[in-house]
């Protein structure tokens, strides 16, 4: 508690990118039960690329297959339509 009111005195009206900040000490009574809750937790780095990629590459059902394909072809179809209405010949 006396490092924390040595801080704040320190620190209060202390300019901070073009800021002033205020601090102040709370004392305990009026201090949130959770405000730090989890603090001592070490960070666990998502693996999101990991992730990503095994949903990505993942085997899929005759069904996902199909509607895949169905939805693919719809594209192509407005694709060669717009195409078309730009006035260019183009096939593949």
């Amino acid at each position: 508690a006396e490092v924390a009111k040595i801080a704040a005195e320190a620190m209060h009206d202390y300019l901070m990118f073009g800021q002033k900040l205020v601090c102040k000490l709370v004392p305990l009574e009026e201090l949130h039960p959770h405000t730090f809750k989890g603090a001592n937790k070490r960070f666990k780095a998502i693996p999101w690329r990991k992730i990503e990629s095994e949903r990505h590459n993942k085997e899929r059902s005759k069904g996902e297959e199909t509607k895949r394909k169905k939805r693919l072809a719809a594209k192509d179809v407005k694709r060669n339509k717009r195409i078309l209405d730009a006035g260019i010949q183009y096939q593949y």
